[in-house]
């Protein structure tokens, strides 16, 4: 198991708390009718109040990681605000057990000694605690059992964050609502770390400057927003800004995470099967470029009509002898192809 496979724990925990008592019910009916071995294991552990308190406090913790992850599996979020959701989510969680007093930089220093040698745990939490009434010793062995876990969850949370990661926050001052603010942050910091040159950075800071002058109606997307600049054209049929929307796009379309990778992976899987192992190479990647192709354009394979000169070319001798010559830049074609059927 991975180092961070137990982010999927968390469904796993809330359905154990919420049948806690119907599963330890079941697990002590078993030990002593079926004299299980293993029933005599897990009886024990939802007998013991400790793991009962420990998982009331890692859940809304869990939930909070979870939440994040999601947006970052997601193809439907803002681009610009998840690395602040990220970090939000890193401060979040580790002020739960610092000295509220301590000035600390949580995702660069060290925050071992500004913890709070008695942190609130959570409603749920010291609720039961009062309830178990647990020896002072045993209290304070799962509080600190507790801090443990939420201190390895930032170590492991801030070792995920890249070295850059205070220059790839300002990625959010491209949404829709910071560039069109009239006093917002200067675009020239963020274009120098991209190693734009001197005069493209004085082009992109006058566009900057100029773009909420127009008036534009794509408001609640960022993608959407930058999209309509790309298409937006003056009075001599020219876009100025046609530099910092390309700079703005670049910037957006930076992969944040590895989901789409795998998913791609995971439909390799799903076409090249044992069945389908002699599958070449080049037969591989046009499906995978007709799935993804399809799923771009919101279509599925009842509902896309293909294109009239893609029907006429089936089966025809030219295009069949086109294929078959032999292909110096195997992408290119693959690219031609993909933009004849999902034009």
């Amino acid at each position: 198991m991975c180092n961070t496979r137990w982010i999927s724990i968390e469904p796993a925990v809330c359905r154990i708390l919420d049948q806690w008592i119907e599963l330890k019910t079941l697990f002590e009916i078993a030990r002593r009718d079926e004299h299980c071995y293993t029933a005599e294991i897990l009886y024990n552990m939802y007998n013991d109040p400790q793991n009962h308190l420990y998982l009331l406090y890692i859940r809304p913790i869990l939930q909070e990681v979870q939440v994040v992850n999601k947006l970052f599996e997601s193809n439907d979020v803002d681009p610009t605000r998840l690395y602040n959701d990220l970090i939000g989510l890193v401060e979040s969680i580790g002020r739960r057990i610092l000295n509220p007093t301590a000035r600390v930089d949580i995702l660069t220093e060290d925050i071992e000694s500004y913890l709070d040698p008695k942190p609130y745990m959570g409603y749920a939490f010291e609720t039961k605690l009062l309830e178990y009434n647990l020896q002072p010793n045993a209290a304070n062995y799962l509080r600190q059992r507790c801090n443990n876990f939420t201190l390895k969850l930032v170590t492991e949370l801030r070792s995920r964050l890249p070295v850059n990661f205070k220059i790839l926050q300002k990625i959010s001052m491209f949404s829709v609502q910071e560039t069109l603010k009239v006093v917002k942050p200067s675009i020239v910091e963020i274009a120098q770390e991209f190693r734009v040159n001197a005069p493209m950075i004085e082009k992109l800071v006058s566009q900057w400057r100029n773009i909420v002058h127009i008036k534009w109606e794509s408001l609640t997307s960022t993608v959407k927003f930058w999209n309509e600049v790309m298409q937006y054209k003056d009075a001599a049929d020219n876009n100025p800004f046609a530099e910092l929307c390309e700079f703005a796009m670049s910037l957006i379309s930076l992969p944040h995470s590895n989901a789409d990778v795998e998913r791609v992976f995971s439909q390799m899987s799903l076409v090249k099967t044992k069945l389908r192992n002699r599958l070449a190479v080049r037969t591989l990647n046009a499906i995978l470029y007709v799935r993804f192709g399809l799923k771009r354009a919101g279509k599925c394979c009842y509902s896309y009509t293909v294109p009239d000169n893609v029907l006429r070319s089936i089966g025809t001798k030219e295009y069949y002898d086109s294929g078959s010559q032999p292909s110096t830049s195997a992408d290119v074609d693959e690219d031609e192809d993909l933009n004849i059927l999902f034009p």
